[in-house]
């Protein structure tokens, strides 16, 4: 579907677009917005395929769909953005969406953020998703700013840097309890920064691996983490190249096994909050959500009241002893 100058009045729902194929480097193999903002409602973007941007929908030119309930999975480019691309000031509204199984041989397995753009992205799912390049789930780049509110991303990879998010070139992105779990690369497993400036807040990192930076990679960026856990992770665990370290604040770093508190945040334990205890995450307590606290956690808000919640997921099962 091409869309063109389409305004905020117009309603696509229901549909399915799959095995759509776009090539000689064009765009958005399931649907093409060019400064359109439709709603777009339950609609499934499957085994769409382009050699340029935009497997499932490409967003450009100032184009600002709202998407709800809608699932990308399978797609795949040669270029930027698996599932969906914003290019050009492009900021979609997505809800409650799922990105599965989206692949690229570039940027942003699931989700691409390019030259400004500003999705906002709440309670979605990125799970197996892949890039060959940055950000397995999403890539955000060229001075966007995103919010990522409430998603989960489980299981993405990348054979570059930021296996679930990969940050840089003056991005400023904000995220707030999401959950990360899984996510494999060589270089930030869980997110890679690069000349870029972005919040974290209540944010949970858990059984992700990389050889160097198994949760974060920050290169001469000025990050901000606060209230987030980073546990049971595999590899070396917050890597700086260049610039200072990243500023935690009522953080718990703990059981990774590349060391907790080292190296270039080495100082940042027991000031502002910052700790190194077992989260006391309920596990097979709780199938439904693993990562959610115990009663008892030293992360539950009743324990510390001084920095409330610390990570994404509240008390969700007994006390453990």
């Amino acid at each position: 579907m091409y869309c063109e100058d389409i305004s905020a009045g117009t309603t696509i729902k229901g549909f399915t677009f799959t095995n759509g194929a776009i090539d000689l480097m064009m765009n958005g193999a399931g649907i093409y917005l060019a400064t359109s903002s439709p709603r777009i409602v339950n609609c499934d973007f499957v085994s769409n395929s382009a050699q340029g941007h935009g497997g499932g929908m490409q967003c450009i030119f100032y184009s600002n769909p709202h998407v709800e309930n809608c699932n990308f999975i399978g797609n795949d480019v040669m270029g930027h953005g698996g599932g969906l691309s914003c290019m050009y000031e492009s900021s979609p509204t997505l809800v409650g969406c799922t990105f599965m199984g989206n692949d690229t041989r570039c940027h942003g397995g699931g989700i691409s953020c390019v030259s400004g753009s500003a999705p906002a992205i709440t309670g979605c799912l990125f799970t197996g998703n892949s890039a060959m390049g940055e950000g397995g789930a999403i890539s955000v780049v060229s001075g966007s700013s995103p919010t990522i509110t409430e998603c989960r991303f489980d299981g993405n990879s990348t054979m570059g840097m930021g296996g679930a998010l990969g940050i840089s070139s003056a991005s400023t992105p904000n995220l707030s309890r999401c959950v990360f779990i899984h996510n494999l690369s060589n270089h930030g497993a869980a997110m890679s920064f690069s000349s870029s400036t972005p919040v974290i807040v209540n944010c949970t990192f858990a059984y992700n691996e990389a050889s160097l930076g198994s949760v974060l990679l920050s290169d001469a960026s000025v990050t901000e983490i606060r209230n987030s856990i980073i546990a049971h992770n595999d590899g070396s665990t917050v890597v700086c190249q260049e610039g200072d370290a990243p500023l935690f604040t009522c953080c718990d770093l703990y059981g990774n096994s590349g060391g907790d508190w080292i190296g270039c945040i080495e100082m940042q334990l027991g000031l502002d909050g910052n700790i190194s205890l077992d989260p006391l995450f309920c596990g097979e307590a709780n199938p439904a959500e693993p990562l959610g606290l115990a009663e008892t956690s030293p992360c539950a808000a009743a324990y510390n009241p001084s920095c409330g919640l610390i990570g994404a997921v509240e008390a969700l099962c007994p006390g453990l002893i």
